[in-house]
């Protein structure tokens, strides 16, 4: 799969007010809403930041997208949208927009350009899944992530102000659903195990004419493990009073000395750091009238 990144940068200036106003931002999204990113800044400051696949195709298409911010007078504000295939989100591929208004200047913008893609970076990436869903009974359900792998050239991240940081990037992530029902008896198992690495960084920057250029600042290469796990039982000691006990576990690693040499050891070491570690107990009674 080959991706173009491209870029568009807007201005906005509010020189009207001598107090905040609100900035009103439409997105209207194409057929490939997971192609679309964007971000809003205030000065180094990140206000709001939509990375590509957070609209999923098939969920989000032609879904249009609303969001209100506070923004300060006489300040500069700059809006970045970005498109992963190059091709903008209008019009071959569905009657996508983008448009801004405040109470203050009207409508700010309503039209604009992609940048050339012939001048953008390339992302170029493969992967596969492989899981199951077991249901050998009817009160047991198992729904098996056993890995999911995706590897990119070129995965674009945001750094800081207009800084954009190019990876080569693996992630690879596993997942464990069970569901057990009898009677009284709830049985709920959850997993979830996510490690990525990101090598060799090449650092860039959008110019004030929203082309992708090459900067100077310094990237390191990182890995990060993140898992989620937890074990909850549901007793029923009587129409709507139960007892619950639950095990909850987090955790959260993250490094620069690339130190790890497989996934595995990423995994154990996600494990390993941990942010939670709880085990509760709860009783719930309704007491009769």
């Amino acid at each position: 799969m080959k991706h173009l990144l491209t870029s568009l940068l807007t201005l906005i200036s509010l020189t009207c007010l001598a107090q905040p106003t609100y900035l009103d931002l439409s997105i209207q999204l194409d057929n490939y809403p997971s192609e679309t990113s964007w971000l809003l800044t205030q000065g180094t400051d990140t206000i709001a930041y939509a990375p590509f696949e957070t609209y999923p195709d098939g969920v989000f298409n032609g879904f249009l997208i609303e969001e209100t911010f506070l923004l300060e007078s006489n300040i500069e504000y700059k809006f970045y949208m970005f498109d992963a295939f190059g091709d903008g989100n209008c019009c071959e591929y569905g009657e996508g927009w983008v448009s801004a208004e405040n109470v203050c200047e009207g409508i700010i913008f309503e039209e604009y350009e992609f940048d050339d893609s012939l001048l953008s970076r390339k992302e170029e990436g493969w992967g596969f899944n492989l899981g199951a869903t077991i249901k050998p009974t009817d009160n047991l359900n198992i729904n098996l992530g056993l890995i999911r792998y995706d590897e990119d050239e070129n995965w674009s991240k945001f750094e800081y102000d207009n800084v954009f940081g190019y990876y080569h990037k693996k992630k690879l992530s596993s997942s464990l659903s069970l569901g057990y029902y009898e009677r009284k008896h709830e049985l709920r198992i959850k997993a979830q195990f996510y490690s990525l690495t990101a090598e060799d960084p090449e650092a860039f920057f959008v110019s004030p004419e929203g082309k992708m250029k090459s900067a100077s600042a310094n990237l390191n290469s990182f890995e990060l493990s993140q898992v989620a796990f937890q074990i909850r039982y549901r007793y029923e000691l009587a129409p709507l009073s139960h007892i619950y006990v639950v095990y909850t576990r987090g955790g959260d690693y993250f490094s620069s000395d690339m130190s790890s040499s497989s996934f595995d050891k990423l995994y154990t070491k996600g494990w390993d750091t941990t942010y939670s570690d709880q085990f509760i107990v709860k009783i719930r009674y309704r007491f009769s009238s």
